[in-house]
């Protein structure tokens, strides 16, 4: 199984992105725990979790366009 290393500095910015206030708040966007996020920042990762880690940030990109837009 290949592991990858997360770009330091890619969850704080999907992060200030979304408008997230806390480490809790990014947290709970992603659909991880605390714990889970500081793995994400300092550990490997399975393709698979990259890969679902991606696609979430991506919704979450698409759900923030979209009330955005019917906000203004």
């Amino acid at each position: 199984m290949k592991y990858h290393r997360i770009r330091p500095g890619a969850i704080e910015e999907l992060a200030a992105e979304l408008g997230a206030k806390s480490s809790k708040d990014t947290a709970l966007m992603l659909g991880i725990t605390p714990e889970q996020l500081e793995e994400l920042r300092y550990g490997d990762v399975t393709s698979a979790t990259a890969i679902a880690l991606a696609n979430r940030a991506q919704q979450l990109r698409r759900a923030a366009k979209i009330i955005g837009d019917t906000a203004a």
